[in-house]
């Protein structure tokens, strides 16, 4: 399972090894191009129960999703990109189910859901912004 927020914070939750693997990265400017000029990463540890919630919520943001008030939502923010790859990642058999949700005012205030997410993951995870 992968969550990309705003195209610098990328968390990739691995069911093989129980471990997730947090990179923020830094796109560069618009005269600069956007590519990935450094990379930062963290370990983290998510215990079963933290991992089937990230799970739950995720699979339901990609199923069901959230219809955005965009009357709220005038600014541009960022965005979050949901994704899970169910059995290896392009092998036999296997599928991938993703949604993304762009230009959202802040995607933590889109749901409960969201709310949710966003305070299990930050309980983790320092931000570096």
């Amino acid at each position: 399972m992968t969550i990309t927020l705003d195209d610098h914070e990328v968390i990739s939750i691995n069911n093989q090894n129980d471990s997730s693997l947090v990179k923020w990265y830094n796109n560069g400017g618009f005269f600069t191009g956007w590519h990935k000029l450094k990379m930062d990463s963290l370990k983290v540890f998510f215990n079963n129960d933290e991992r089937d919630t990230i799970f739950k919520l995720t699979k339901h943001l990609i199923s069901e999703p959230v219809n955005k008030n965009y009357g709220s939502c005038t600014d541009y923010l960022g965005d979050i990109k949901l994704i899970i790859d169910y059995g290896n990642y392009k092998g036999p058999g296997s599928y991938r189910q993703s949604a993304e949700y762009s230009g959202v005012c802040e995607w933590e205030s889109l749901s409960k859901e969201t709310e949710i997410l966003s305070s299990l993951l930050k309980r983790r995870i320092i931000w570096k912004k």
